[in-house]
């Protein structure tokens, strides 16, 4: 009995609140954010592809963060379909991520 109340709890919770819930905390919900570049350093070709105004990219989809990279996807429609364009920058190219949520904005590191 314990082993279906539990699948059938995660069943609840998948299907009416894994969507709504910020990815911050686990959930499935995007994390839209901004990155500052350095000007000086990133290619042109990236600064187009950012779509940068006065060193400041347009909205993207935060798919994934590392020590060293950070990984913005432009979603299609609603976000549901998929990415458009998936976007993989050195760390050392970014100023500053810009989020309305400051949980998904992790320490970094100095040199």
């Amino acid at each position: 009995m314990s082993v279906f109340v539990l699948v059938t709890m995660s069943g609840f919770f998948g299907k009416y609140f894994y969507g709504h819930a910020r990815s911050a905390i686990g959930g499935g919900e995007p994390e839209f954010v901004r990155v500052v570049i350095d000007d000086a350093n990133t290619p042109k070709i990236l600064q187009k592809e950012l779509n940068t105004s006065d060193s400041l990219s347009a909205l993207f989809v935060l798919i994934a963060q590392t020590d060293s990279e950070i990984y913005l996807g432009y979603p299609l429609g609603n976000g549901n379909e998929g990415f458009k364009t998936l976007i993989r920058i050195d760390r050392k190219l970014i100023k500053a991520i810009i989020s309305k949520d400051v949980a998904v904005i992790k320490y970094i590191k100095l040199e």
